[in-house]
Parts: C-alpha cells; sequence; structure tokens
C-alpha cells in the first residue's frame, strides 16, 4: 500500500509540474490568439477586447491558475475558433486514436510475442539470425513509408491488391462498425509491424536472460524440453518485463500516431492537435496536450503497479521477507506438473 501511495502521490506532482512545463512553452511560442480570432481586419481596439474576454491580458501565473482550476472541475476549456468544447472534442477524437492504438498494440503483440518466443526456441541457426534480421529491419521503418508500402499493397483504388479503404473514417463513425473497424486496419497494421519488431527484439531480450536459469533447469529436469520450459517457466519470469514494454508500447502509440492520422486522413487526436496549433488555439492545445501527458503519465504509473505485482523480488522488497521467489516458484510447480503428464 505504502508503494502505491508514493507512486500516486508522484504521478500527481509530475502532472502539475508537465502542466506548467506546457504552459510555459505554449506562451514562448510566436503568435497572439485574438489577432486570430479577430481576423486580419480587427482593429487594435477589437484585438485588445478579445485579448480580455479570454483572458489573455492577465498575468500568467493568474492565467495558469485559471486554466489548471478549470481543469480540477472539468472544464478543459473552449476552442476560441470552433466554439465547441475542447473536452467533447476530444471525446470524439479519441473514437479514432484510441482504437487504433489497441488494434495497433494487438498486431505488435501478434507479431512480437510469438517470433520472441521462436528466435529463443528455434533449433536452427538460420531462422533464429532471420528473425534478428527481419525485427532490425522492421523496426527501423519509417511509419510513414510503412503506411505508404501498405497503401500501394493493399489499399483500395491504388493497392495491388485492393482490399483495404486507405484514407478517411465513416461520418457514422462506430455505428457503420464494419466500416469504421476496415478503415482503421491498414493505419493500424502501419503502427503495429514496427512495434511489434521492438516487441519482438525485446520479448528476445527478455527470455535470454532468464533461458540458462535454475527454474528452467528444473523444468527440464522434471521432463519438459528447453522450447517447452522458455514458454511455460520463461514467459512467466519475462512478465514483468514483456507488460512494461507493452505498457509504455500502447501509451507510445497513442501519443505517436500523428503521423498515421495524416497519412490515412483520420479524424483522431493527433490530427485534432496538429491543426489547433497550427490555427495558434494555444488555449485548445494547452489542454489537448495535458491529456495526452496525463495518459502518458498513468500508463506509466498503470505498468508500475502490474510490474511490482508480478516480479515478486520486487514484493519480496517491499514487504522486506524472503518469499521472495514464491511467485516464480509456482512456475516450475506448473512444469513439473507439465512433465510428469
Amino acid at each position: 500500500m505504502t508503494f502505491v501511495l508514493k507512486r500516486c502521490a508522484a504521478f500527481v506532482v509530475a502532472l502539475i509540474v508537465q502542466s506548467a512545463a506546457i504552459f510555459v512553452c505554449l506562451r514562448i511560442l510566436p503568435g497572439d490568439l485574438a489577432m486570430v480570432v479577430g481576423g486580419t481586419s480587427s482593429t487594435p481596439e477589437q484585438v485588445a477586447r478579445i485579448r480580455q474576454q479570454l483572458g489573455l491580458d492577465q498575468p500568467y501565473p493568474v492565467q495558469y491558475w485559471n486554466w489548471l482550476s478549470g481543469i480540477l472541475h472539468g472544464d478543459l476549456g473552449t476552442a476560441q475558433l470552433s466554439g465547441a468544447s475542447v473536452a467533447g472534442e476530444i471525446a470524439d477524437r479519441l473514437q479514432v486514436t484510441l482504437p487504433l492504438a489497441l488494434m495497433g498494440l494487438a498486431v505488435a503483440l501478434a507479431i512480437g510475442l510469438p517470433l520472441g518466443v521462436l528466435s529463443v526456441t528455434s533449433r536452427s541457426a538460420r531462422v533464429r539470425r532471420g528473425l534478428q534480421i527481419a525485427a532490425i529491419v522492421a523496426g527501423s521503418i519509417p511509419a510513414l513509408w510503412g503506411g505508404l508500402l501498405l497503401i500501394m499493397l493493399l489499399g483500395r483504388g491504388v493497392g495491388l491488391l485492393g482490399v483495404l479503404p486507405s484514407q478517411g473514417f465513416p461520418v457514422r463513425g462506430w455505428h457503420a462498425f464494419g466500416r469504421a473497424l476496415s478503415s482503421l486496419a491498414l493505419p493500424a497494421l502501419s503502427v503495429g509491424i514496427i512495434a511489434g519488431a521492438e516487441f519482438m527484439r525485446y520479448t528476445r531480450s527478455a527470455l535470454l536472460e532468464v533461458r540458462d536459469s535454475d527454474y528452467l533447469a528444473q523444468a527440464m529436469a522434471c521432463g519438459m524440453t528447453r522450447a517447452q520450459a522458455v514458454r511455460t517457466v520463461g514467459l512467466r519470469l519475462a512478465a514483468p518485463q514483456i507488460v512494461s514494454v507493452a505498457g509504455l508500447t500502447f501509451a507510445g502509440m497513442l501519443t505517436g500516431v500523428i503521423v498515421v492520422e495524416n497519412l490515412f486522413a483520420l479524424p483522431g487526436l493527433a490530427t485534432l492537435l496538429m491543426d489547433d496549433l497550427g490555427n495558434r488555439d494555444l488555449l485548445a492545445v494547452q489542454s489537448e496536450l495535458l491529456v495526452l501527458t496525463a495518459f502518458f503519465l498513468f500508463m506509466g504509473l498503470v505498468v508500475d503497479l502490474v510490474h511490482h505485482a508480478l516480479d515478486p523480488r520486487l514484493k519480496a522488497a517491499a514487504s522486506g521477507g524472503a518469499d521472495g521467489a514464491d511467485g516464480v516458484a509456482d512456475g516450475t510447480d506448473g512444469a513439473r506438473k507439465e512433465g510428469t503428464r
């Protein structure tokens, strides 16, 4: 419980620090929102009146406190150019970005986890070497180039096979479930293949660390092959590292799909952020950046808590006990039962 409270306190402190950094950095940028709202034909008096209405004439500490207090009351502000609620716009755009990140993570796991295991358990040196080279090549492909290759191969109307839509998202959203799902397939593959290559390398590295451990040796002594021991006991031992990578990969996808959303013309959160930034609507941008930052920090908090729950060594360090190996020993107990069948 102490560990959880400390991590939650660190999350709150980090979020406050990040909010201050976002506020300061956006105020350094050139441009005047009041002039953008007023238009090129507005007089200096009109610009001054708009600046007063938006609260931009107040000192920076007052502006920051007004923004932060509004967030604490659930008000993320209003987009000045569209007049829409920032919270509402973020919620609408998350209906695209969040499923895209989830689908990309599913693709990454489907590729990275089995191939990572195969790169350790395969008896063929050529297969192991080939998987290592494939992971390096796929992981080094830029998302833009990878997306273009997938469009040329699978994009409907322009690709060789032409089986999946390559542009846009249904106006009805997820009410047209089939069309919405298919419109996210190519973008999810674009980010998932690249992330899957990285995930395969992390999985391979984690399994190599535990391959020669006493727990796997005990599992093989119970009748299991090395490949079986790696797939059962080894994956259990490497689970904390794999979960950590999966959580941070998901957070990175949600905050890093700007290129993919623009390439496939998806109305996601990254596109909204870039549009507002280009229109100098900094009052909306600061809230959108804070939401992305809060999500990234929250995923880090979740990863830490799950890692702490899965890793018996961290539990033992926190409790000061000597029972840290009990959770790992459960994996060898399961291996013993498997070997005696």
